[in-house]
């Protein structure tokens, strides 16, 4: 989710639709055309983790093992541009930080990645000194990339998901809509905190960190942008934010909350 504060239990991946088992069989159909020669059409070996959105399965061709994640199909109204995710995957693909990219097809709506076996970090790794260090300096590393994608448009984000709501008929609590009209107007006064524009990843969770042989791996970009780089710091636990920031994530947060809870509806 887009700001790092997510808050909402996870659930399974599941195909329990046809257009989810059509959407699978789809992807894995163009094998021949990845970035890695296999041996044959992949198997499924199983969901690939847990999401709020997406879902991931675990697929192998002969000792080769990849991972594909078939966007959501409300991934649009969330905030996610899958043209401007494979250009920062584009940007990003000779860092190591993400795992290497086999096969991205935005329109055809799924991601194929290799699979890196490692561990997924918890809470407790944020809370490790030494662990937020390493992931500082990941931050940093990304931080300095330059995608050539413009910076994002944190007011027309805002306003992206207070349309929709407003659209919807939805009951927005009287503390969300307060905020979100004082951010709005502040937001101007705010740029500063927020300059220069900084590859953002947008969701820097513990869920989408993995640990293998002493190195970091970042998943999931589709939130990321040229943005406030405070942000991600601030999701990795950094208290000496600016407090403009720390409203400006907590708002995006509340309000993707309460926009999934109704697209889905």
């Amino acid at each position: 989710m887009p700001a790092g504060l997510r808050v909402m239990s996870l659930r399974p991946a599941s195909l329990d639709t046809a257009g989810g088992e059509h959407q699978l069989a789809l992807a894995l159909d163009s094998w021949r055309h990845w970035a890695v020669a296999l041996a044959g059409r992949p198997r499924v070996l199983g969901p690939a983790g847990a999401g709020l959105t997406n879902s991931s399965w675990l697929i192998a061709s002969g000792s080769d093992r990849a991972v594909v994640r078939l966007n959501s199909p409300i991934g649009e109204r969330l905030g996610v541009d899958r043209h401007r995710e494979a250009r920062v995957l584009d940007a990003l693909a000779h860092t190591g930080i993400t795992p290497p990219v086999w096969h991205n097809d935005p329109d055809k709506g799924f991601l194929v990645t290799a699979f890196i076996p490692g561990r997924v970090w918890g809470p407790g790794d944020l809370a490790n000194t030494a662990q937020r260090r390493r992931l500082g300096e990941l931050v940093d590393r990304y931080q300095r990339i330059e995608t050539g994608l413009p910076a994002r448009d944190y007011t027309a984000y805002l306003d992206n998901y207070w349309h929709q709501l407003q659209r919807r008929d939805v009951a927005v609590p009287e503390s969300l809509a307060g905020r979100y009209w004082h951010c709005r107007g502040e937001l101007a006064n705010w740029r500063a905190a927020c300059e220069p524009a900084l590859l953002t990843h947008h969701d820097l969770t513990p869920a989408n960190i993995i640990d293998h042989e002493g190195r970091l791996y970042l998943l999931d970009w589709e939130y990321a942008a040229p943005g406030c780089g405070h942000i991600d710091r601030l999701a990795m636990g950094e208290t000496d934010c600016p407090a403009e920031v720390q409203e400006l994530a907590a708002l995006i947060n509340d309000l993707w909350l309460l926009v999934r809870e109704t697209a889905e509806s």
